[in-house]
């Protein structure tokens, strides 16, 4: 069983500091939204994954970096289309290394479990909608209802 953090009650907390007079934080206002109920979309990326050694597309030692240049073009395809596939695509998408015949395999960050515990509770009314295709937010728990995964 996860422990969770104690979300401040919306129905006697002040609107601000009152010591200071400043407004709510950002956290707080969120948290508020979340508990009255208010539709809540999180936007996820490959940001959430990274921490989860899933590399970034665009990143130092992603598959950009490594592959896209030389192999990922439809003329390197076309010219040598085994060669992409052994080249290019097993390694920068299912190996864990090239040359490996071990498959990558990868758990959920801090971050996916987060946003799934929060969509989670019933009286929520929190969505997703990623860029990532891993499947970490459903093995994080994040119920299928909740989640559109978007990639193209």
């Amino acid at each position: 069983s996860t422990s969770s953090a104690p979300v401040p009650s919306t129905s006697s907390a002040p609107s601000g500091d009152s010591s200071t007079g400043s407004a709510p934080s950002s956290l707080l206002q969120l948290a508020r939204i979340i508990r009255r109920g208010d539709p809540v979309v999180f936007v996820t990326g490959s940001g959430l994954s990274a921490p989860s050694g899933i590399p970034t597309f665009r990143g130092a030692e992603g598959v950009w970096a490594k592959w896209v240049l030389e192999w990922g073009t439809r003329a390197a395809f076309l010219a040598d289309p085994r060669g992409w596939y052994d080249n290019f695509w097993i390694p920068a998408h299912v190996v864990a290394e090239p040359g490996s015949t071990s498959e990558r395999t990868y758990e959920p960050s801090a971050g996916h479990f987060a946003v799934a515990e929060v969509a989670a509770c019933r009286q929520t009314n929190v969505h997703v909608i990623t860029q990532n295709i891993d499947g970490l937010h459903q093995r994080a728990g994040l119920p299928s209802e909740r989640l559109v995964e978007v990639h193209g």
